[in-house]
């Protein structure tokens, strides 16, 4: 032991100073169960703000609001992509240069197609 412990010992002995008051135990449930807010006479039902009671439809709209806009942005999209004639009639030749290919984006199969033509 060291010799805080025995200090300890020598001052209070072996007797706990810690004690239980009479009948704590047996008045124990009674008190919890008073203190809850349904057991209760007195207390009023709790209603929930609005804000809380909407808060799913909120974030429902939220999502639906986001998909529509996002699909009509899709849906109203302009072609990236310029007819082949007017690719043509546009470089002036029937010589498709380089550039022109990456420009109007032919892979090699549409370059053999149209150079076998």
């Amino acid at each position: 032991m060291t010799n805080e412990e025995t200090f300890i010992q020598q001052e209070l002995g072996k007797r706990n100073p810690f004690k239980v008051p009479e009948g704590y135990f047996e008045q124990l449930g009674d008190r919890v169960m008073a203190s809850l807010p349904e057991c209760r006479e007195d207390s009023k039902p709790v209603r929930k703000p609005l804000l809380v009671v909407l808060r799913p439809w909120v974030y429902a709209a939220a999502c639906a609001t986001l998909l529509l806009v996002v699909g009509v942005g899709l849906l109203n999209r302009q072609p990236v992509s310029v007819p082949i004639a007017q690719q043509q009639e546009k470089s002036g030749g029937d010589q498709i240069t380089e550039e022109e290919s990456f420009e109007i984006m032919y892979d090699n199969a549409d370059i053999y197609a149209y150079l076998s033509d």
